[in-house]
């Protein structure tokens, strides 16, 4: 006990005295306050919330008991596996609502290995007396927090909003040289086996954790679509068993979320049409329809999961496919990805369940652009996603066409290439178009023709 609380720095003493004055001061003054803390305190250790948090803190425990029996860990190191502990709650968290959980958690582990993480870690070794800290952190909090309402207050000149940010520069240029002047004296500080536990500790923990989030976000996915399906969809309990459906859409999407938002979409297309309720005629049915079949590698044909990629680099960012041109519930998918930079660039895809079969770049003209600038950037667009289809440059001749603006039609394997200009009353150009399309599309793949002939 004595370590732990030695391993408490001023500037921690000092934010749990702040932080404790501020709450002990609104729980006494406020009876709302206490309402809604006690509230909150109920929601968290009496709900499905402490089921959801109790596995990751057992799991934790268990590693740090491996760390112990193998001397890596000691009790010098309690403070700061109970932060560990609280990041690792924060991100199992933010795994219940995140939709991408690879990026989620990317950036999770990122933050340990950054040099901005090296440098609170070295500024928190370092720290003032405690009634320096707690003067600093309340004035630098005050100031803070005034910076943020300033931010969002429309009349406050800019001035006073850069005088602000001025200071708190200030004061963070006196910390690091506070910080190089310690390090210069006691260098040991830092450099030393307990520094480097520190910093290693939080890395394993969030990477052994990685398991765990995952299956909490599957879970929640899971969670959310069940409880919404049984609902919505009460007719496919008539023949099934709230645990035979669960059972049956788990066997039949696993961990695979987009195949399960998939699924969702499906149901509420065949709910919407008063189609079957018999849930396993409805399981046959969708493997049929939404079945992607991997590309030979001597054919000239592009997968769509593929073809969503194409642009990211130019900052068309992937687009989810929905339905257009619904034919007995089957037919075409659109996906459609507007540029982060300029909204009157569009990236789309159209294709049926298994290959795309039309790529289109257009790209809006404003009256106040500059012309050529617009079109040499059209056309890296335009080059690129020739390059990513056909595997070469485009020619110099489709080139000179498209800077020429001039309109054109052509072949190119199973593909036809079209660029097109509009304009409008006034003889201004409006729009650039540019299509890679297929010449002879399919509607429907070979599993959804043989599906229909046995229908």
């Amino acid at each position: 006990m004595i370590e732990f609380l030695k391993s408490i720095s001023n500037r921690e003493y000092a934010t749990i005295f702040l932080v404790l004055s501020f709450f002990l001061y609104f729980f006494i003054k406020s009876a709302d306050v206490r309402k809604s803390i006690l509230q909150v305190l109920q929601c968290i250790f009496f709900s499905k919330f402490w089921t959801i948090f109790i596995f990751p803190i057992i799991y934790l425990t268990l590693i740090t008991y491996l760390l112990y029996e193998i001397g890596f860990w000691d009790f010098s190191l309690l403070k700061d596996t109970i932060i560990s502990y609280i990041y690792a709650l924060l991100v199992v968290s933010k795994s219940i609502s995140t939709e991408n959980f690879k990026l989620m958690y990317k950036e999770y582990l990122l933050g340990y290995i950054s040099f901005s993480c090296f440098l609170e870690f070295v500024i928190g070794t370092y720290d003032f007396n405690f009634f320096i800290e707690v003067v600093l952190i309340a004035f630098v909090s005050l100031l803070g927090m005034t910076s943020i309402y300033m931010e969002y207050q429309k009349d406050t000149p800019q001035s006073a909003k850069d005088f602000l940010n001025n200071i708190l520069s200030f004061i963070g240029f006196l910390i690091v040289l506070h910080c190089i002047k310690s390090f210069c004296s006691a260098p040991a500080k830092i450099l030393c086996i307990h520094s480097l536990q520190i910093l290693i500790l939080p890395i394993i923990y969030a990477v052994m954790l990685i398991p765990v989030c995952y299956f909490v976000w599957i879970y929640c996915k899971y969670e959310g679509l069940l409880s919404r399906l049984f609902v919505l969809r009460k007719d496919l309990q008539q023949n099934s068993s709230r645990f035979q459906i669960t059972f049956k859409i788990i066997c039949l999407c696993g961990t695979n979320i987009e195949r399960l938002n998939l699924w969702w979409d499906f149901l509420l297309l065949n709910r919407s049409n008063n189609k079957n309720s018999n849930l396993d005629d409805l399981i046959n049915e969708f493997k049929q329809r939404y079945k992607y079949i991997e590309p030979e590698s001597n054919t000239d044909e592009v997968k769509l999961n593929v073809a969503l990629n194409y642009m990211k680099d130019f900052g068309f960012l992937p687009a989810k496919y929905k339905y257009i041109g619904c034919s007995e519930g089957y037919g075409n998918y659109q996906a459609l990805s507007y540029n982060k930079d300029d909204m009157n660039k569009y990236y789309c895809i159209n294709g049926n369940q298994q290959y795309p079969q039309l790529f289109i770049l257009y790209d809006f003209i404003l009256p106040a652009k500059e012309f050529n600038a617009e079109l040499d950037v059209f056309l890296i667009y335009c080059e690129a996603l020739y390059f990513k289809i056909f595997s070469k440059t485009i020619t110099k001749k489709v080139v000179n066409k498209i800077k020429n603006l001039k309109d054109f039609n052509l072949s190119e394997k199973i593909y036809n290439i079209q660029f097109k200009v509009d304009k409008n009353m006034n003889d201004k150009i409006t729009s650039l178009t540019f299509k890679i399309s297929k010449i002879s599309p399919n509607e429907f793949c070979e599993q959804e023709l043989s599906y229909q002939n046995v229908k």
